[in-house]
């Protein structure tokens, strides 16, 4: 994960000034490390910091460094990346539909054939691969087996699976026996040893119950209504949660509850010990304020390239996406928004650049 990363910001940078990395980079990459989401998403075993670099090689995709031509190696990368989180798939198509309407009211109608569709294609090859994995490990060409499981824990917690099974009381009888227990919080149904899910299935949807009950109540026009303006509301409370850890408690793994036997040593782990989540989230917002100040006083007023500008308004499109595609279909948690948060503060690092590298060419000058 962390190579991977590395190497997509060594591209984009090349990308952003038309020259190699050097101490400047390395500056920004320490920077981000240790004062930004990025080090703690970079590294931590999760498909997390795929969704951010899925993205990044949208933009390459959708503004080819050469205009009209797209690099398949960027594709192959774009659907590779995509094919590591079912949120990253769906963001990705509503970035390509966003910067597809843009482009045909500005009437290149060329660029929906050249970097458009091209994006569709990766993503239709993340589809592929991820269910061509299913298929090899299973028989079953599937994309997400607990994908619908999810989808039901956020029914769950928005109170509409009791508004729709009080409605219906003759169906989905299996929901029916435990409907007292609802809502619950989704990461409740989804974790807690004793929870419902257990007598519902499990996580894996197996006996494809969960999935039966997400169709059935939006087949309720109402409840897609209401499903929908949960969304709204989660959506923007997760565009301003950006808190780094996994989103539960700090450090916290429920999964636990499934492996107690662990647990013993989670608790002298550094995750339970040694890691402060309160200062490195001091850190983070300390980093934003401080560049954002800096953006607005001194860069600012000189203006921003071209490519600046363009990456500016694609990484403004891509927060807001994640955060309403996240908040929507799922509890909002920390680990959702930061995981593209630190975006801001590289597109920061990186408009500053110029004037810094400027600043310090004078410095020099004056002393030589």
């Amino acid at each position: 994960q962390g190579i991977c990363t590395v190497l997509v910001l060594i591209r984009l940078w090349k990308r952003l000034f038309s020259e190699n990395p050097s101490s400047g980079f390395l500056f920004v990459l320490f920077l981000l490390g240790v004062l930004s989401p990025l080090g703690w998403t970079a590294s931590t075993l999760m498909p997390d910091i795929y969704c951010a670099l899925s993205s990044i090689l949208l933009y390459f995709i959708l503004f080819p460094e050469k205009e009209g031509r797209v690099s398949f190696p960027d594709v192959i990368a774009f659907s590779f990346f995509t094919s590591q989180h079912l949120s990253a798939a769906i963001i990705n198509v509503l970035l390509l539909g966003v910067f597809g309407i843009w482009f045909v009211y500005r009437k290149e109608f060329g660029r929906i054939v050249k970097c458009v569709l091209p994006g569709f294609f990766g993503i239709s090859l993340a589809v592929l691969l991820i269910g061509t994995v299913h298929w090899s490990m299973s028989q079953r060409f599937f994309i997400s087996g607990s994908g619908p499981t999810f989808l039901t824990a956020r029914i769950i917690e928005t109170g509409i699976a009791n508004r729709f099974l009080n409605q219906n009381p003759e169906k989905c009888p299996d929901f029916q026996k435990v409907k007292s227990r609802f809502p619950m919080p989704a990461e409740h149904f989804l974790w807690q040893k004793y929870s419902p899910l257990a007598s519902l299935g499990g996580i894996s949807d197996s006996s494809g119950k969960l999935a039966e009950f997400n169709r059935n109540v939006f087949s309720s026009p109402g409840n897609i209504l209401l499903f929908m303006k949960a969304g709204i509301k989660s959506g923007l409370k997760q565009l301003f949660q950006l808190d780094i850890g996994d989103g539960l408690r700090p450090a916290g793994f429920p999964q636990l509850y499934f492996y107690p036997e662990n647990m013993a040593e989670k608790l002298l782990s550094k995750q339970s010990t040694g890691i402060d989540f309160e200062k490195l989230n001091s850190w983070c917002y300390s980093l934003t304020a401080v560049l954002l100040i800096f953006f607005l006083l001194f860069v600012l007023p000189h203006g921003l390239n071209r490519e600046l500008k363009q990456l500016l308004i694609f990484s403004v499109c891509l927060l807001i996406l994640n955060a309403f595609v996240n908040g929507a279909l799922s509890t909002p948690l920390n680990r959702y928004q930061v995981r593209v948060f630190w975006l801001v503060d590289f597109w920061l690092l990186a408009a500053s650049y110029p004037v810094v590298k400027n600043f310090s060419s004078f410095i020099r000058n004056q002393t030589t």
